[in-house]
């Protein structure tokens, strides 16, 4: 993990202060637009961003040695209800985290955490898309440093 960090401009002396909140599979722009053209958000806080893939992971976690890589999801349906909304997506093994219904949240209302789309998935009937949605995502890893200041690690250029 050392490497990856130094390669994002993080020195060796702030990798002791450091936490790894969680890894995650980031949409790109194009990705993002495409999936809120096919499922526009119904609420006022926008996410649409990445399928969380492990959270808290042990410094042994193989995520790591996936850092960079570029990952295809496609998206099989949607729920949503007055507090949030989220796709479920299929992809390849091991890529797409621990939750029964691997989710992307689209939206939340106020005073609604994105990790409701746990719930609201494995809740609520999901509704069809139009096949053929894929999204394409970068595997990153997000870190707090020493203060709080969350950081997105990859091997992006």
């Amino acid at each position: 993990m050392r490497y990856f960090l130094a390669r994002n401009g993080i020195s060796t002396l702030e990798v002791k202060h450091m936490k790894v909140i969680y890894i995650g599979a980031f949409l790109d722009e194009e990705s993002k637009a495409r999936l809120l053209a096919a499922v526009p958000a119904q609420h006022p806080n926008v996410f649409a961003e990445h399928i969380t893939l492990a959270f808290k992971p042990g410094l042994d976690s193989p995520l790591f040695l996936k850092l960079g890589e570029t990952v295809e999801y496609g998206v099989l349906g949607y729920a949503q209800d007055a507090r949030g909304q989220a796709v479920v997506i299929s992809g390849p093994a091991g890529m797409l985290g621990q939750n029964e219904f691997p989710p992307i949240t689209i939206s939340c209302a106020d005073g609604t955490k994105p990790f409701y789309s746990n719930e609201l998935l494995s809740n609520n009937a999901l509704t069809g898309i139009p096949p053929g949605l894929v999204l394409r995502a970068v595997v990153k890893a997000v870190v707090s440093r020493a203060g709080g200041i969350a950081h997105v690690v990859s091997l992006d250029p």
